[in-house]
């Protein structure tokens, strides 16, 4: 998914318009970016983001708003130096390279005007920023700074250090794809034939400044098989059709006048995640269903939202997999404690013998001697010898008083067991909630959704705070702490045009189905699975067995059992549906259901 040579051609003509803008600003949201913001007459103000960044290396437009350090680091402070009031006075791409130059005119400290260029390698890990200024004398671009300084550690072919000389990374003899010929083309696949490597791969070892998803896509154009090796394509291309048409699509798309700046996404779960982009209508994914391909007006457009969702999607997965780990503990430690109580419990029901003991010692105190440590006696309800305890260790006790002893014991356990039950029922209920939760923070596709999960753990008094940890005691004062916006529910049109809403949490949960929902809609949830509440909105009309059965399959869907082949749905009018006073959120009871057995359909949220 990284930003190819093809694709920066077309950034480079969007900078064109920065031509003599001045450099007004210059900022450095991250150790390994920088944000320039540039003025003139023609173009007005813009911001010009450059990021070094490994993972989304790029140079565009951008109109987000970055946070800034609050210190500026001396890297900073040079770029500033040189850079500031600076007029833009050419912008260079050499070929298909991955590299952009700006070249500056800049005011030295004794006001002579000085040669300055600012390049942008974008080459994966290798990426880097390089200020350099031109040397009179040698004619020699010489590096002021760079984000990343390259010593012979790190490099033994290219240092990028102050004072040295900038040289720009070995090019490799391969075609332009802009300019070159069908014999061309053909001559290199014929010197790579008895490759055993796919097509696509083969187009990114001839062509410069390719990507996979554009060597791919032009091979499905030629021949409708990406996976066709050169030997197998040269070996089918009768009368020179595939080669044509192969030489065809990379030149008029490489030097197309109106590029189709496509971004790739994959939806899964009902959540879109970017996966690819380039600059030509996708078409090598037909028939894969969960894959939706959309276009952008701008390079940099293109560029930013998918490197921006990027990063959104890095930190939506930081935080809902905090709330997950924390969900875990707590559920491992609630497990162990109801292991804990369950062997009390199975003790509390093996009681009996204690109150029989008691009987037996009671009825046989003419037969005890004095300093007996032991009765024998038969058991008059099983007719079994019992051999009851008469002494306990440091302590004298009369028989009498071991008799009492063991009634108070079970009169103990007795008391123990109804407390114990009661104490595991709540455990288990417990336990039901964290997974409902966890499955929630898991189909969590925003920083708002997974806040809103966040709250919600705050309100039930498993989170201390923002930053704490979870706990099993409400905290009186995180209730009074800001809530975030409440979301509304995920909205589907069934065939008969009636709306099928879905929650997204519990707390969405409980609003949807007893302050959205009217008594007359239809309330679906999987059977004793944690999952979405989902509502048909009925609108005073029936609800057809087809649009039951869509509602129930995006209940499945929405739910733990979402991978699963047959899924229990339970469906009532809302009317039936309660919520127990002091409930948990998204807890309910009801009556009067009844039961569908779906498979979840994921095509559904796809369509929708």
């Amino acid at each position: 998914m990284s930003l190819d040579g093809a694709l920066l051609r077309f950034i480079k003509k969007e900078l064109d318009v920065l031509q003599n803008a001045r450099c007004e600003k210059v900022t450095q949201p991250a150790r390994d970016e920088l944000l320039l913001q540039f003025h003139s007459p023609a173009c007005g103000t813009k911001k010009l983001l450059i990021s070094a960044n490994a993972a989304a290396a790029r140079i565009c437009f951008t109109g987000a708003v970055f946070e800034n350090p609050a210190a500026a680091s001396m890297c900073l402070q040079l770029f500033r130096k040189w850079l500031a009031g600076a007029r833009l006075t050419g912008i260079k791409q050499d070929g298909l390279e991955r590299i952009i130059t700006l070249y500056f005119d800049c005011v030295n400290d004794v006001g002579d005007i000085e040669k300055v260029a600012l390049i942008t390698e974008i080459m994966g890990r290798s990426s880097n920023i390089i200020l350099a200024r031109l040397d009179g004398d040698s004619q020699q671009w010489r590096v002021i700074e760079a984000v990343k300084r390259v010593t012979d550690e790190i490099s033994s072919v290219r240092r990028v250090l102050p004072g040295g000389n900038y040289l720009p990374p070995p090019r490799q003899d391969r075609l332009l794809p802009t300019d070159f010929s069908e014999e061309e083309l053909r001559n290199a696949l014929t010197c790579i034939k008895s490759a055993d490597i796919p097509m696509a791969k083969a187009l990114i070892r001839i062509f410069e400044g390719i990507s996979p998803i554009f060597s791919r896509e032009a091979v499905c154009y030629a021949c409708h098989d990406t996976d066709i090796t050169p030997a197998d394509f040269l070996a089918k291309d009768g009368g020179g059709n595939n080669i044509k048409k192969l030489a065809f699509f990379i030149k008029s798309a490489v030097n197309s006048e109106s590029p189709a700046f496509t971004i790739v996404a994959e939806v899964s779960g009902g959540i879109r995640k970017y996966r690819d982009f380039t600059f030509v209508p996708v078409r090598q994914y037909a028939g894969a269903g969960a894959v939706v391909s959309f276009e952008k007006p701008t390079a940099s457009a293109l560029v930013g939202d998918f490197f921006e969702e990027q990063a959104e999607s890095c930190r939506r997965s930081q935080m809902s997999g905090d709330i997950m780990k924390r969900v875990v503990t707590a559920t491992g430690r609630i497990a162990n404690k109801l292991e804990l109580q369950r062997g009390e419990l199975a003790t509390a029901k093996n009681r009996e013998h204690f109150r029989m003991w008691g009987d037996l010692i009671m009825s046989n105190l003419y037969a005890i001697k004095p300093g007996q440590t032991e009765l024998t006696a038969e058991n008059y309800i099983t007719n079994a010898v019992e051999k009851i305890p008469l002494v306990i260790p440091e302590k004298k006790l009369t028989p009498s008083q071991m008799a009492n002893r063991y009634y108070a014991e079970y009169r103990r356990l007795s008391a123990a067991e109804k407390q114990l039950e009661k104490q595991i029922a709540d455990g288990e209920n417990e336990l039901l909630y964290l997974d409902s939760v966890f499955d929630a923070a898991g189909r969590a596709i925003s920083p708002a959704e997974i806040e809103e999960i966040r709250a919600e753990l705050i309100g039930t008094g498993y989170i201390k705070d923002k930053s704490g940890g979870l706990k099993q005691k409400r905290n009186k004062k995180t209730k009074q702490a800001k809530q975030p916006k409440a979301l509304p529910p995920l909205i589907f049109t069934a065939k008969s045009g009636q709306e099928i809403l879905v929650g997204r949490n519990n707390r969405q949960n409980d609003r949807l189905t007893f302050s959205t929902a009217d008594p007359g809609d239809i309330w679906l949830h999987v059977k004793n699975i944690a999952g979405s509440h989902v509502i048909v909105r009925a609108g005073g009309q029936s609800v057809t067995d087809e649009t039951l059965l869509e509602a129930a399959k995006l209940a499945a869907f929405y739910s733990k059992a979402r991978q699963s082949a047959g899924v229990p749905v339970d469906y009532v009018p809302v009317k039936f549906v309660k919520k127990p006073a002091g409930s948990r959120p998204g807890y309910v009871i009801f009556t009067n259901n009844r039961t569908l057995y779906v498979k979840p359909d994921e095509q559904l949220t796809i369509d929708n």
